[in-house]
This record gives structure tokens, C-alpha cells and sequence, in this order.
């Protein structure tokens, strides 16, 4: 399952979300807006504030992995070892999130 956290209105976003159902995908969605708590967390995990965000999530619905958009040259196609055993790879662009969370 493909957890996806967007912005409402986000055209990224949108994006990532039209090509999952595309392909048949089995996904979940949470919305910042329903849920800025999460947000936050994620924002300050990644340094950044940039969406969609994609998470892989264990069976106890503990996040093992954030794949992201960035702007910060450093973090594109790095994987980084966060808090929390969590696990971050940023992506220059949507493009290249969709290719590697669809594959």
C-alpha cells in the first residue's frame, strides 16, 4: 500500500495521485489539512516543506521511509538516515518520485 500525504490544490500532488490510480495502485491519502500534525513532523524530519510525500509504514503503522520532493541539492537521490530509524530519499521532481514510488 502507497501512503501518500498531499496539499489540497497541489498540482504535484495531484499528479502523483492520477498516476497511482492510473496503474491500479493500492494507495491511502491523508490530507495536511486534516491532519497538520503529521505535517509538521514530516516537514521538520526532512527540512522541508515541499509535497507530495510518499511513506513507507511498517505493521504498526511506524514510518520506515519518506520519499519527498526537494530543492536542496544535498538531499536529491541520497538516502538519509533520520530520527527515529526513519529512512528519507528526496527527488528533484515529481517525475522522478512517481518513477521510483511506481515501480
Amino acid at each position: 500500500m502507497i501512503n501518500l500525504v498531499l496539499l489540497e490544490g497541489c498540482q504535484k500532488c495531484k499528479k502523483l495521485e492520477e498516476e497511482i490510480k492510473k496503474r491500479g495502485l493500492s494507495y491511502m491519502k491523508t490530507y495536511c489539512e486534516d491532519d497538520s500534525g503529521l505535517c509538521d513532523y514530516l516537514e521538520s524530519l526532512v527540512d522541508s516543506y515541499q509535497y507530495p510525500m510518499v511513506l513507507n509504514v511498517n505493521s504498526n503503522n511506524d514510518i520506515r521511509q519518506l520519499f519527498y520532493v526537494t530543492d536542496k541539492y544535498d538531499h536529491i537521490n541520497n538516502t538519509r538516515d533520520l530520527k527515529n530509524n526513519i529512512q528519507a530519499i528526496g527527488f528533484y521532481s515529481v517525475d522522478k518520485l512517481i518513477e521510483f514510488v511506481t515501480k
